[in-house]
């Protein structure tokens, strides 16, 4: 017949004058994500590896990708000539847009699937990034990459944070709702909007102009 013992370590059973420790099964939700690298890693991992393949896409669709950049920077470059009402329409859409995809993405962080769905999410972000990075790129020449973060400032100030603190809310994976801090990343989120509509343009005008006058210089020189 077993005999049980209490002590200050894990439960022991002593059977046949052999002791077996009996380990006590912890809650799926202690338990850490197995398979998907440790911590943030993961997120980075997939994240590059949808980066290259953004980058291979966009060259083998180079052609096809041409013409929707090409009007996807002319639309940059006149955002600023908006008058007022386009502006706040503009920003209502943003807004409303950023709102649904951080909202998403709160809920697949109160899910078992949080961890796995986010690094689909990084995935499909270095993709995009990818694609467009190489496009710029491709209609710039080395000025794609002045283009592309003046495209994404400074807006990225208050997305990047937003985003860390949902993958890291889907890392922890214990389920609670966390209201308060939802609606400051809601806060953040429309602050982000704001400057998207508002401030980028200027980023972008300022980046124009400073690449014309160095291309400028160079043709003189030469």
């Amino acid at each position: 017949m077993a005999i049980r013992l209490r002590s200050m370590g894990p439960r022991l059973r002593i059977r046949g004058g052999t002791f077996t420790p009996i380990h006590f099964r912890k809650s799926p939700a202690a338990l850490p994500a197995v398979g998907y690298g440790s911590g943030g890693n993961r997120f980075i991992l997939f994240f590059f590896a949808g980066l290259l393949a953004g980058t291979a896409a966009a060259n083998f669709l180079h052609a096809s990708l041409s013409d929707q950049a090409g009007y996807y920077l002319n639309l940059l470059s006149h955002q600023s000539n908006l008058g007022r009402t386009e502006q706040l329409a503009l920003f209502g859409d943003i807004c409303r847009q950023r709102m649904i995809e951080v909202l998403i993405a709160w809920l697949i962080g109160l899910t078992a699937y949080a961890v796995p769905c986010f690094c689909v999410l990084s995935a499909g972000f270095g993709l995009s990034v990818g694609v467009v990075l190489s496009v710029m790129t491709g209609q710039k020449g080395i000025l794609g990459l002045p283009f592309f973060l003046a495209s994404v400032m400074p807006q990225a100030f208050l997305y990047v944070p937003v985003w860390c603190l949902l993958l890291m809310w889907g890392i922890r994976r214990n389920g609670r709702l966390r209201i308060p801090a939802l609606l400051l990343v809601l806060a953040f989120v429309a602050a982000g909007s704001a400057c998207e509509v508002w401030l980028n343009p200027y980023f972008l005008s300022m980046t124009g102009k400073k690449c014309l006058k160095d291309r400028m210089k160079r043709a003189f020189s030469g």
